[in-house]
């Protein structure tokens, strides 16, 4: 009985571990209007943490360039 409970327990914690991604904010100027049909690219932004400083200036300095 207590090694189904455990399986059980590790099943949901796996299952529970793969939750997908979501938006949890957004932001729009007021006065932006925007045609959907007329965007022919779309920019990906990482979010990083302070430790990751570096990697997120090399990576900015990537979409500048």
């Amino acid at each position: 009985m207590q090694i189904k409970l455990m399986g059980l327990a590790l099943l949901l914690l796996t299952v529970t571990g793969c939750v997908g991604t979501k938006i949890t904010s957004s932001w729009t100027a007021p006065a932006a209007q925007v045609n959907t049909a007329s965007v022919k690219k779309i920019v990906v932004v990482g979010l990083f943490s302070d430790k990751d400083r570096q990697i997120r200036e090399h990576m900015e300095a990537h979409l500048v360039g």
